[in-house]
């Protein structure tokens, strides 16, 4: 009787493909009688799905490949030949024009390593920097600056940033 029942409750071929056209999910279609079942339609759709993606990532991998070939073709020259005199150059900085801030911090001498080109310095806070007193080293690339320089000295340097490091630039 139960096996009677299980095979009364399948329907037909024709009616699973209906099904699936019909709510175009393909995979597993859902029976009106809340069976699910797997046919050549969700095998089918699988196929589609993974064409269309391997066929879009094709194209998007050829039109990216196609980009940087074209930009080390030598079609985009660099700008030899262009007339920019009439290019307005207020606004552009260049590295060398470039301004550095100075800062300036008053502190005490803690150590002075010439063979390094440092000093360390228990200075107060650098308002320009918004920066706590602290003990901090900086890097000193004048080396006639050490001169003004000795431990336990209560001296007001100058500073700015160079790259990853604080330069010493004065000493008062």
């Amino acid at each position: 009787m139960n096996l009677m029942m299980y095979q009364q409750r399948l329907p037909e071929p024709k009616e699973v493909a209906a099904k699936a056209r019909e709510t175009r999910r393909g995979v597993y279609p859902m029976h009106t009688d809340g069976c699910k079942t797997f046919s050549s339609i969700s095998l089918n759709f699988y196929k589609e799905k993974t064409m269309k993606s391997i066929s879009t990532l094709s194209l998007m991998l050829a039109l990216s490949m196609s980009g940087a070939a074209f930009a080390q073709s030598g079609a985009v020259k660099n700008m030899d030949g262009m007339d920019m005199k009439n290019m307005p150059m207020a606004n552009m900085n260049s590295v060398s024009s470039a301004k550095t801030a100075i800062h300036q911090a008053t502190g005490v001498v803690k150590a002075v390593d010439t063979a390094k080109g440092t000093v360390t310095l228990a200075h107060g806070p650098v308002k320009s920097l918004n920066w706590p007193a602290m003990t901090m080293t900086f890097v000193v690339k004048d080396k006639m600056l050490f001169g003004k320089l000795a431990a336990d000295k209560k001296v007001t340097i100058d500073f700015s940033k160079l790259g990853a490091d604080y330069v010493v630039t004065a000493v008062n």
